[in-house]
């Protein structure tokens, strides 16, 4: 039942960070509210339903499917290659079968297509930009340089778009 209600009447807040912003603004709100015992006592029980409403909802959003066709390949650098450690090594990807968007698009007047989306390029597990073209710098070491095509809300498709190489980087 709050999961139906989420999906309807929350559709208009996208599912990605926005949704999960307003849930834990209410929450925020409703805990504090609590705390201090301000507000009427059906005031902090609505703001309480609501917080965990809008949560639900974030939550039952799950993964989207992945569009058919898109793939996604790390030009450069390499798997294997060794780079210079402090310097700005340039990502080369190649993306087929998908429409690149801005990542700081969080509304759309139509739906955008469903091969829509942006890349996520990550260092050893961890996000460092929002981009398609990309700069990475590395402290000496081997680390694992990744590129991911999300959704436009920064959602992962499930199977994952991603592809990955190992670099070593040395001063």
């Amino acid at each position: 039942m709050v999961t139906l209600f989420a999906d309807g009447i929350l559709d208009s807040i996208p599912p990605g960070p926005g949704l999960l912003g307003v849930a834990a603004l209410l929450a925020i709100l409703g805990a504090y509210l609590f705390v201090r015992r301000r507000g009427a006592p059906i005031l902090r029980v609505a703001l309480l339903v609501l917080s965990l409403t809008v949560l639900t909802g974030y939550l039952s959003a799950g993964s989207p499917k992945p569009p058919p066709r898109v793939t996604l390949r790390v030009l450069s650098p390499a798997d294997g290659e060794v780079v210079p450690a402090g310097k700005s090594i340039p990502v080369l990807l190649q993306l087929k079968g998908a429409v690149l968007i801005p990542p700081t698009t969080q509304s759309f007047s139509t739906p955008p297509p469903s091969n829509a989306g942006h890349i996520h390029i990550l260092v050893d597990g961890r996000l460092v930009q929002s981009t398609g073209q990309a700069q990475v710098t590395l402290s000496p070491g081997r680390h694992s340089v990744a590129a991911e095509f999300v959704d436009p809300y920064h959602r992962s498709f499930s199977p994952r778009i991603i592809d990955s190489v190992t670099v070593v980087a040395r001063r």
